[in-house]
């Protein structure tokens, strides 16, 4: 699916003419389902899912005691052993909220999810930001309710979809989910979200 397929699903499932071509820098219909996919695949990515989700990965500080995220980082955190530190991201680099300071010593484990480019996302996740998308058009640009149950009936679908292909390209460990940690006695709350490939999503 291209990007041009993307559009074209969410103007042909909102009652618009399909387009022949991307018309990104204007105002057209086209132009708006565009922008509207990037907008959704952005938050859709952010999730974190197995093909852009690195975990255990060990960022080192430079000469300048900074630690420079990963090209295209949407979140990241401690992880494994380094779990316990506060850190975000801060602009391009990461901040400790421990020390209150973007300055660092040594190197730390993490785990972040990146955005990648549309050639890269898989077809089922693909699938879904189109349908997200379409619904989201449908409440922006002129609301049909008819077209309401459909829309979302579709973007239900898509995401099942897009979750059976997490769930087979993924390696999720059933005993390191919140469910789990609860049965152990743990408390749930303060349980990390399990993320698809065995990790944790805080």
């Amino acid at each position: 699916m291209t990007k041009l397929d993307a559009v074209n699903i969410v103007l042909t499932r909102t009652g618009r003419a399909p387009v022949s071509a991307l018309d990104t820098s204007a105002a057209s219909e086209a132009a708006h389902a565009e922008q509207l996919i990037d907008e959704v695949e952005l938050r859709i990515q952010a999730e974190g899912w197995p093909y852009n989700t690195r975990s255990d990965v060990e960022l080192e500080a430079a000469d300048d005691g900074q630690i420079d995220l990963p090209t295209g980082c949407i979140t990241i955190d401690a992880y494994g052993q380094d779990a316990w530190r506060h850190v975000s991201q801060n602009g391009g680099h990461l901040y400790d909220h421990d020390n209150n300071t973007s300055t660092f010593t040594g190197t730390i484990r993490v785990q972040y999810t990146l955005r990648l480019g549309w050639g890269c996302i898989p077809y089922p996740v693909r699938d879904l930001i189109a349908a997200r998308a379409a619904v989201t058009y449908n409440e922006r640009y002129g609301r049909d309710p008819q077209r309401v149950a459909g829309l979302m009936l579709e973007d239900s679908r898509a995401r099942t979809r897009a979750e059976q292909h997490a769930g087979r390209t993924g390696n999720i460990n059933v005993l390191q989910t919140p469910e789990a940690a609860r049965v152990r006695g743990g408390d749930y709350l303060s349980a990390r979200r399990p993320i698809w490939n065995g990790g944790f999503n805080p």
